[in-house]
């Protein structure tokens, strides 16, 4: 048992470290804990209001990933890949950082192979 906790935390740790995101695994030990803490606060309730209660959690805890871009991918959540410093694959941030990259790298390598021709010619002379 638990080396099945310790390969999640480790498969948790890298799918974070790889995508920026919340694993399916976390966001269920997230709902789980939230679920708990709702049935303790509304002790005495009736059951109906505290399953409601529960349900209206996990929605906003579904919300604020989807918001935010950091819910598990593969769930039809929409969210994808995030990539640091230029944003989730796939959205218009994204497109606009990778062009005005790919611009610059260009400009860049323009301006060193115009460097090394001028280089070369006025190093015959």
């Amino acid at each position: 048992m638990a080396s099945n906790g310790v390969g999640t935390a480790i498969s948790d740790f890298f799918q974070n470290a790889v995508t920026g995101n919340l694993t399916q695994h976390q966001r269920d030990v997230i709902v789980a804990k939230e679920k708990a803490d709702i049935a303790k606060a509304a002790a005495g309730m009736p059951p109906a209001v505290v399953k409601e209660l529960q349900t209206r959690a996990e929605k906003e805890l579904d919300a604020f990933l989807l918001k935010t871009d950091q819910g598990p991918l593969g769930t039809g959540s929409g969210v994808g890949l995030r990539l640091p410093g230029v944003g989730v694959v796939g959205t218009p941030e994204f497109y606009a950082k990778l062009t005005t990259a790919v611009k610059a790298f260009a400009i860049i390598g323009a301006l060193l192979f115009g460097g090394w021709i001028a280089f070369k010619v006025f190093k015959r002379r």
